[in-house]
């Protein structure tokens, strides 16, 4: 006897990106085939994008765990048919639709949904200090980095703006401005230092400018902007890709 397919555990498998491409290949042509499992997908997007608080998170997890436990004692050994899959979707259902109810409804985006994400996904970049320093400049960064390291945040501002006064062109010390400026919640001020990494183009360093520009519009309330800048990070092939997903999930 054939075991019967795990629906649940492949759909979060799928909204979280965390699929090779012949499984997603594989589970979107069952999508095609199964309209009730293509209806489920698209109620655990509307759960996903509503479930912002990180109780109802661990809620959200613990019903779902609940229900896979019970389902498999229920179905192991059962071979798959539609009328078995017809009850694992609709038994999946009720652990989201449970959700839907101790929620009492939709969390509007807003203030509150933008810092807990940007809690939640913000990381400092650890710059490596490659440079010799054999300038006026290099040496005034490297000054500037031991600053940042010590979280002497708004003395490192200032001395990797002073770099920038001598060398426009040191998007190293762009960036590492704006983290600064990030961790001092000079958002505002941070975005330019990330635009200029964006304008200049080339430079290893625009995967993280975007990166933390998106999280910088969300800190500024410009939802919009971030928005569209995390769909451009989602479709690219860049070291952010994933995390932006997740993060469209969120807020769309």
């Amino acid at each position: 006897m054939e075991n019967t397919i795990n629906y649940p555990e492949f759909i979060e498998r799928y909204l979280d990106g965390e699929m090779s491409p012949e499984e997603k290949t594989w589970f979107e042509k069952e999508m095609e085939d199964n309209p009730e499992l293509e209806d489920e997908i698209q109620l655990r997007k509307e759960v996903n994008e509503a479930i912002m608080e990180e109780d109802v998170i661990q809620l959200r997890m613990q019903l779902d765990g609940i229900h896979r436990k019970r389902q498999a004692e229920k179905i192991r050994a059962v071979k798959p048919a539609r009328t078995t899959r017809r009850v694992l979707l609709a038994a999946s259902s009720v652990a989201v639709l449970t959700v839907f109810i101790l929620l009492g409804g939709r969390y509007w985006w807003g203030n509150v949904a933008s810092e807990k994400i940007f809690n939640r996904y913000y990381e400092p970049y650890e710059m490596p200090v490659y440079r010799e320093a054999g300038t006026a400049a290099d040496l005034l960064f490297l000054k500037a980095m031991e600053t940042y390291q010590n979280r002497e945040f708004d003395r490192a501002i200032e001395l990797f703006e002073e770099v920038l006064a001598q060398d426009v062109s040191r998007m190293d010390a762009n960036l590492m401005s704006g983290i600064s400026k990030i961790e001092t919640e000079r958002y505002g001020d941070a975005a330019t230092n990330f635009r200029r990494i964006i304008d200049h183009r080339d430079n290893m360093f625009l995967d993280q400018a975007e990166w933390y520009l998106a999280l910088s519009y969300l800190m500024t309330d410009e939802t919009e902007k971030a928005t569209a800048l995390f769909e451009q990070i989602a479709g690219e092939e860049g070291t952010y890709r994933k995390e932006a997903r997740k993060i469209l999930r969120k807020i769309r």
